[in-house]
């Protein structure tokens, strides 16, 4: 499933939703369209390997696949080292999971406990640890995020 999705069908995101790197970073997003270009560094470190994705109802949205225009060019890449601009991503997702509340946060957690320096950019790593622990719905979840972002 690309992520074109028909907004009009039960397999695409609710919005907002969480988008959870493997490196611990946490994105709040209104649409997908801020995962369809990335910077060559993110290429190169691979950055979308293990992205999933948290929708507003839970549901869980694995990253089955994903390439970056012109990741196999050459010329692209070599264009790339000398001006590093932006690549356009193609993402391919899987169907939703059932909603799962629990899984969303212990996603949360251990991204927090991966990446503490991403997350004490706004608060110490016990009050976010608190807040997602004591969150009692995916909306405030994302919600969090929403205010870190200053969405």
């Amino acid at each position: 499933m690309s992520d074109f999705l028909d907004p009009k069908t039960d397999q695409a995101p609710c919005f907002p939703v969480l988008a959870i790197f493997a490196s611990g970073q946490v994105r709040f997003l209104n649409d997908l369209e801020p995962l369809r270009y990335a910077p060559v560094d993110d290429i190169r470190q691979r950055a979308y390997d293990g992205l999933e994705i948290f929708d507003s109802a839970a549901r869980r949205f694995r990253l089955v696949g994903w390439f970056a225009d012109g990741e196999v060019n050459f010329l692209a890449r070599l264009l790339a080292w000398v001006f590093p601009p932006e690549s356009s991503v193609h993402l391919t997702l899987a169907k939703p999971e059932p909603p799962d509340l629990e899984a969303m946060r212990g996603q949360l957690l251990e991204a927090a406990y991966r990446s503490p320096d991403y997350f004490e950019t706004t608060f110490l790593l016990d009050v976010w640890v608190e807040k997602i622990s004591a969150a009692e719905s995916a909306a405030e979840m994302i919600g969090l995020f929403a205010e870190f972002e200053g969405a």
